[in-house]
C-alpha cells in the first residue's frame, strides 16, 4: 500500500556526496518516492558544452560553473512553476551557491569501501583513491556546511546500505522534518584511517 505523503509537491532537493557514495541510485529512487524529477548535473553539462575544457590527466571536465549555474536556476524555476519536487544530483557544490535549494542531502560513506566500490565500477587508481582521500577528509561536507543553513542538511551514512534502504531513510527524515541532528558530523569514525591511507598513497605514488 502507497503512503499518502504530506510533503510539498515543488521542493528543490540536492543529493550530493564524493563521486561513488551512491548519489545517481538514490536520486532516481527518491524521485519514484516522491514523484518528482531528477536532474543528473554531470549529464547536463556534457549535453549542453557547460564546460571550457577536458583535463585528460584528472579524467575530468572543467565546468564553467557559471552557465551550469544559469542553466539550473532555469530548470529550478520551471519545476517550482509546475508543481514538481526536482532533485540535483551533483558534487559541484559551488553552482548552486545562491540557488533556490529547499533541502541539501549529503550522502556519505566509509572511505574504505569507497575506495573499492570505485574500483569495482572500472574507475583508475588515481581517481578511486583522490576520491576515498575527499571522503576521508569530509571536503563535500565541509562545502555543504560551509555553502548552506544547517536547517537544510540531511546527512545520510550510505555504508553497507542497498539503494532502498537510503531513499527510505531520506523520505523518513523529509516527513518528520528531522534534518540536521545536533551529532557533531565532523566526529566520522575513521580516524583509524588515515595511517593505510597514507601508505596506500606512498605505495601507489610511482604507478599512478
Amino acid at each position: 500500500m502507497e503512503r499518502s505523503l504530506n510533503i510539498r509537491q515543488n521542493l528543490t532537493i540536492c543529493i550530493t556526496g564524493t563521486p561513488g557514495v551512491g548519489k545517481t541510485s538514490v536520486s532516481r529512487k527518491l524521485a519514484i518516492l516522491l514523484r518528482g524529477n531528477v536532474i543528473n548535473v554531470g549529464t547536463m553539462v556534457i549535453r549542453r558544452k557547460l564546460f571550457s575544457e577536458y583535463d585528460e590527466y584528472r579524467d575530468t571536465y572543467i565546468v564553467d560553473e557559471n552557465s551550469l549555474r544559469d542553466e539550473l536556476r532555469k530548470v529550478i524555476r520551471e519545476n517550482k512553476r509546475k508543481g514538481v519536487t526536482c532533485i540535483i544530483d551533483t558534487h559541484l557544490l559551488n553552482a548552486l551557491q545562491g540557488l533556490d535549494i529547499d533541502l541539501v542531502i549529503v550522502l556519505t560513506c566509509d572511505p574504505l569501501l569507497l575506495l573499492n566500490r570505485n574500483i569495482s565500477k572500472g574507475a583508475s587508481l588515481q581517481k578511486s583513491i583522490e576520491n576515498a582521500v575527499s571522503e576521508f577528509l569530509n571536503q563535500i561536507l565541509i562545502d555543504v556546511f560551509k555553502i548552506f543553513d544547517k536547517s537544510k542538511i540531511i546527512v545520510i551514512d550510505t555504508s553497507c546500505k542497498d539503494v532502498n534502504t537510503v531513499a527510505n531513510e531520506i523520505l523518513n527524515r523529509i516527513l518528520s522534518k528531522k534534518y540536521h541532528d545536533e551529532i557533531d558530523w565532523k566526529q566520522a569514525n575513521w580516524s583509524f584511517r588515515a595511517a593505510w591511507i597514507s601508505k596506500l598513497l606512498t605505495s601507489t605514488s610511482g604507478r599512478i
